[in-house]
């Protein structure tokens, strides 16, 4: 006897007689006339060492008739039910587990799918290894250091975080590759320490040396020290050193209130004088030297003026004035600053060309004294003689000399005469 479904009868083919209207036995229940869904179970990975995650998949899962009303997965390792159509499950612990995902239709049908998942212990955590680097690591304060982390490794795993500890006292750092400023001179140790995604750790540590700063040496250098004004000289720092970087800065002071912050200056100095030329050097940390030089600058030479004295008349009656002359007095290298005539009888006088008259008789000297612009001086005479005054010599007639009065007389000087004068 044969039993076909069609539709939502049985038939029974045997004498040609139809059956009764009958419900086949299926699984999970439902109405005669149901089909049973289809489940489709993916997993991902099935194998490997715990803690193990699983990504679980209903994906493919049909229902002939109808469609999927619910899910539920079963993860065989005790763990509560769910519900979801797709799921991820971690095992914790090693084993083999049976995984079931059952479905649902809407007529509450039901069918399930397995898969075995089978979990391994892990081996023991291998340990990272610390690898530390700076760059540079040695240099003078204030220094600043690249560190890196760079051949750091974990065979097993990751570095899931860092630590420097630059031994400096100041605060660690969590990048992989700071950069650090050290701000003191000294010897430190910088200790990277690192952690892989177990929680193993390990160390490793790098020297960092950072040296004060050496001051520069200043030399100051000209071509000469001395000589005449204007004294131009040339001057030069070379031989100023800074034995662990550089001259960054050059200052001249020229000790007449002058300076230059070039190298090698030339200045010109135009007042005699004693000066003291400083040449101040400064390296890149700003610490300073200095250097002097003594400049000697003489005045030149003055040349004495030339003095020239007149005096017109030279040959005077007493009591008759005599003018002088100072015409002719000159100086080659500057300019006569002031006159003055002594004249011989104890008079004198500052203007260049003054007059004098000589009470007394008698021979004189006038001497004129000239002083220049710079101190220079020089005399030069002229004799005045002096004659004394004669008395005059009267001549008196009267005409006529006699005669009744009232006379008339006419009197005459004819003959009067003056010998030395009128």
């Amino acid at each position: 006897m044969k039993t076909f479904r069609v539709a939502s009868l049985c038939f029974l083919a045997t004498l040609g007689l139809v059956a009764a209207a009958c419900a086949p036995v299926t699984p999970g229940g439902g109405g005669s006339n149901n089909l049973a869904p289809v489940p489709v179970l993916t997993a991902t990975p099935t194998s490997g060492d715990y803690p193990l995650v699983v990504d679980f998949s209903s994906a493919g899962s049909t229902d002939p008739d109808g469609s999927i009303a619910t899910y539920s997965w079963n993860f065989g390792d005790g763990s509560p039910l769910v519900s979801t159509a797709d799921a991820i499950h971690t095992y914790t612990t090693a084993g083999s587990f049976t995984a079931k995902l059952t479905v649902y239709d809407t007529a509450n049908k039901s069918s399930s799918a397995t898969t075995l998942i089978t979990t391994t212990t892990p081996p023991a955590n291998v340990a990272p290894t610390a690898s530390a680097s700076a760059t540079p690591s040695v240099g003078k304060v204030p220094l600043l250091v690249n560190f890196s982390s760079a051949d750091s490794t974990d065979t097993d795993g990751t570095i899931a975080s860092y630590s420097w500890d630059f031994g400096d006292g100041t605060a660690a750092s969590t990048a992989a590759d700071p950069t650090h400023t050290y701000t003191a001179a000294g010897s430190f140790t910088a200790t990277l320490t690192i952690t892989d995604d177990d929680g193993a750790t390990d160390t490793a540590d790098v020297a960092v040396q950072v040296n004060a700063n050496v001051g520069p040496t200043a030399a100051a250098n000209s071509n000469v020290t001395g000589g005449q004004v204007p004294l131009t000289i040339l001057f030069s720092s070379a031989g100023s050193t800074d034995p662990d970087g550089g001259i960054t800065s050059y200052s001249w002071d020229f000790g007449d209130g002058n300076g230059s912050t070039t190298a090698n200056p030339t200045y010109s100095y135009s007042i005699p004088g004693a000066y003291v030329a400083t040449l101040t050097v400064a390296d890149i940390e700003g610490e300073t030297d200095s250097a002097s030089i003594n400049i000697t600058a003489d005045a030149i030479p003055n040349v004495a003026p030339t003095a020239v004295a007149v005096a017109t008349p030279s040959t005077v009656r007493q009591g008759l004035a005599v003018s002088f002359s100072s015409a002719g007095s000159a100086d080659s290298d500057g300019t006569i600053a002031s006159y003055n005539w002594d004249f011989g009888d104890g008079g004198t006088s500052s203007i260049a060309n003054p007059t004098h008259a000589y009470l007394l008789a008698g021979p004189f000297v006038a001497t004129l004294t000239v002083t220049d612009n710079a101190g220079g001086v020089a005399n030069a005479t002229t004799t005045v003689t002096v004659t004394p005054n004669l008395a005059p010599t009267a001549a008196a007639a009267g005409t006529p000399s006699s005669g009744k009065q009232p006379l008339l007389v006419s009197f005459s000087s004819t003959g009067s005469s003056d010998p030395d004068g009128t």
